[in-house]
Parts: structure tokens; sequence; C-alpha cells
């Protein structure tokens, strides 16, 4: 076995006892293991001795680590996940495994870091992940490992430093996500700097991100994210990178004819809480008011929602079917309209199907009465039809 994960079960007693019921367990595992994820059970400094020597991969749920029990991981790990450590401080971080390529780490939100924790990380290090809570001056950006492609620290306010220091992130960087950039030349000069090959970028809050910096967004992002983003306004849409098709935003305000602004590429569209003056959603999914590719809108609907629609009572809304509309225009109908369009789908589909490949699966005697019969219904219901016309 070379892949262990745990993610399903429930162990009842890994976490009681001091961790003795967690290092009977890592005592059992595979000598030959490289892939491990123990979400549910906590680990510390001397549950860390008994994991196999051969991981590569390691996902913690709960941990109680220190920088011993980091010199204790397995010497070839590539990658370590602890997704609710407890007492693992900055000052620990020198610990880690030199050849370390992910290192991600969610704490407390109560907790607070120092910054000069970047200038230990491993060096080699291609994603990093501090869901920790961070105040970040500029000048710590420098000592970010070089060859980063991930960076999430969904946590973390950039902020102005006192010495004169230009924006700069690795130019590797494909994914960043940030909590905050503060003060509006530090925003003007991140966005103008921002990695070129940068595919994801993710902000928080976004409140001091305007129309006039849209057009600062590298052209190669395809999934963006800006919340709280009141500024935000119909004007800029077409100023959206051309290829996105994630497009996440909240707290602005758009016009009707904002969907047509929309970078025609998007497949994914959430507005979460945002005024949207679009009278009736189905409408403009009807008349080809969206984006061609859009599969999935999710929003909430306001007080600019005056009108009914079909997807008044969802929060993901996917692009209708013909069928669908259809059937939310018959759902509308009177009784007798309504009563001639279901004799005339009635008969439509019991002519169109080949009896022997759909009844057999109703019960013995139904099927039967509708072998013997299904000429008479169809004939029944085109009657009707014809009378109610």
């Amino acid at each position: 076995m070379r892949r262990l994960d745990l993610s399903n079960y429930f162990i009842q007693s890994a976490t009681m006892f001091d961790g003795r019921a967690t290092s009977a367990i890592l005592e059992c595992l595979p000598e030959e293991l490289l892939t491990l994820a123990l979400p549910l059970v906590l680990v510390g400094d001397e549950q860390v001795s008994a994991l196999p020597r051969t991981l590569k991969y390691v996902d913690i749920g709960t941990s109680l680590l220190t920088s011993q029990g980091l010199q204790r991981l397995p010497p070839y790990i590539k990658a370590l996940i602890l997704r609710q450590e407890l007492s693992l401080a900055f000052d620990d971080f020198k610990s880690l495994p030199p050849d370390l390529l992910t290192f991600e780490m969610h704490t407390d939100r109560n907790r607070t870091f120092d910054a000069s924790a970047l200038m230990v990380l491993p060096t080699q290090l291609v994603s990093l992940t501090l869901d920790v809570t961070l105040t970040l001056p500029l000048r710590h950006l420098q000592f970010l490992p070089s060859a980063l492609e991930v960076l999430r620290l969904p946590q973390t306010t950039i902020i102005e430093d006192s010495q004169h220091v230009l924006f700069s992130l690795p130019p590797t960087l494909t994914d960043l996500a940030l909590l905050y950039i503060q003060g509006e030349a530090l925003v003007r000069e991140a966005m103008s700097r921002l990695p070129p090959l940068l595919r994801s970028f993710h902000l928080t809050d976004a409140a001091n991100i305007g129309p006039q910096h849209i057009h600062m967004i590298p052209r190669s992002i395809t999934h963006l994210t800006l919340r709280k983003a009141a500024g935000i306004n119909t004007s800029c849409l077409n100023l959206l990178p051309p290829k996105l098709t994630r497009f996440t935003i909240s707290r602005g305000y758009f016009r009707a004819d904002a969907l047509l602004k929309l970078p025609q590429t998007l497949t994914h569209l959430d507005t979460g809480n945002m005024a949207i003056a679009t009278e009736n959603i189905d409408q403009a999914f009807r008349q080809g008011r969206i984006p061609r590719d859009l599969l999935v809108w999710r929003t909430k609907r306001t007080e600019d929602f005056n009108v009914p629609h079909l997807y008044s009572f969802v929060d993901v809304r996917e692009k209708p079917s013909i069928l669908r509309l259809v059937g939310y225009q018959i759902a509308k109908m009177d009784g007798p309209k309504m009563t001639r369009i279901a004799f005339h789908l009635l008969g439509t589909y019991v002519a169109w199907k080949n009896g022997q490949r759909f009844l057999p699966a109703t019960p013995g005697v139904v099927s039967g009465l509708l072998l013997r019969f299904k000429n008479s219904i169809l004939l029944t219901g085109l009657s009707i039809l014809w009378a109610l016309r």
C-alpha cells in the first residue's frame, strides 16, 4: 500500500489518552507508505516519530508540534499540511525539512504571527499556504522563496513600509490569495506589479479596489475573486481579463447591461449579495444576454429582484436547458391549456418510445395493460387534444 486516506473515517479515541491511541494507529501503518491523510487524528511531537520514514505527503488534521516534531518528520517528505495547528510558532519554521516543496498551515484566527518567519522558510518551496493572522510589511516580500508558484495568505494584510521598497512577488507565481492591501498608493503599485504568469487572484477584502485598477490585472488571469468590492461597477467590466472563466465579486453594483460586458469565456459567476439591476434573470438567459459559456451563476435574491423568477429559491443557478424552460412555461399556464399540453406530451412520448424497451421496468400487470392498450391511450390523448384546441 502506497496511499492511505482516513478522511471519511471517525476514530473515536484517537485524540484521547495523551495521544497513545494515535501512536498505536501510526505504528500499524505500512512501512512503504508514501501518502498519508489523518484529518481526525491528534499528532504531537512524540507521534511524529512513529510515521513511516518513506512518507512524502502528510496531511494532519490536528497537531501540537514544536521544532522538535518538525525535526522528526520523515526525511523524504515533500508536502506537509497541518489543518489545525495549535502550538507551532513561526520561530519553529527553521526546523522544516529543507527539501519541502509544499507547506500548508491553518491555525486559530486569534493567534498572530511575526512576518520575520518568512526569512527561514525552505528555499525550495513551490506552494505556501499560511492561514494565520499576519501583518506583512512590504519589505518582507523579498524573503519569499524565489520559486513559489502558489502563495495563499488569506488572513494577511500587506502594509506600506517605512523604507521605500517596491511591491515584488516571485515572477513564477500563478496563484495568489491575500486578505487586504492597505493604502491607495500601495494598492495601485501592487495591482500594476502582479506577476505576469498569474492565473488566480483572490482578495478577500477588496474595499479599496476600484474601476481604475481593473485594467492593471494581468491578462493571464482565469480565476478572479474580489470580495467586499463596493467600488466595482458596470463601467469597468469590459476591462476584465479576456480569458476569465471564474469571477467572484460582492458588494458592487451592476446595471442590467452588466452581463453583456462580462468576458464570454466565463463558466462560473458568483455575485454573492451584490445588487444586480436585472428585473428577470430567466429573461437574461432566454435572450442570450449572458456569457455564452456560462454554466453556473451563484447569487442571492435582493430588493432588485421584484419579479418572481425560476430560481428565486436557490443560490446556485444553472444555465437552464430548453426542457426546463418549457416546463417553467407550462407551470404558468391555466388549467385547460395545461391539459392540452400534458396530453400532447404524453401522446408524443408513448408514440416515440419503444414499448418493449420502456415498459418492462414497470410492474408486470401494468406493463401488460400498457402494451395491450398503448394505441388506445395515444388515440385518447390526441382526441382530447383535438377537442380542447
